[in-house]
């Protein structure tokens, strides 16, 4: 939903360039943790104990095998629910622009009315 909506939003360049530093800051606070945590992990995993095998490959024929007979239903439920969240995110973006539209035009004075004179105004 949130990479939908990033993609399908219109927004201010200006906006997005003034809080991308602040974004990138707490962008590497959440990052940093989580890369330590996992190098820390995968340099652990090196010390495999002797006569250790290593993990049975899955092929790909049995994967794709498992996937639509057995998983069928929920394979068929992401494709539905996926299709679903991306035309909401674009309504969602098209009608922000259409408002932001509206509300803009306001604005714009009609070209076939007389501009006010100064004894009008």
């Amino acid at each position: 939903i949130v990479f939908s909506l990033l993609i399908t939003r219109p927004g201010d360049e200006a906006e997005e360039l003034a809080r991308r530093p602040g974004a990138l800051v707490s962008g590497l606070a959440c990052v940093l943790p989580v890369a330590a945590v996992l190098l820390y992990a995968v340099s652990r995993t090196g010390d495999l104990p002797p006569g250790t095998d290593e993990a049975p490959a899955l092929p790909l024929a049995t994967l794709g095998r498992i996937l639509f007979t057995t998983y069928a239903p929920a394979v068929l439920a992401v494709g539905v629910l996926l299709t679903a969240v991306m035309i909401g995110a674009a309504l969602f973006a098209r009608g922000a622009h259409a408002s932001s539209v509206h509300r803009d035009a306001s604005c714009v004075t009609d070209p076939t009315k007389n501009p006010p004179t100064s004894n009008e105004s």
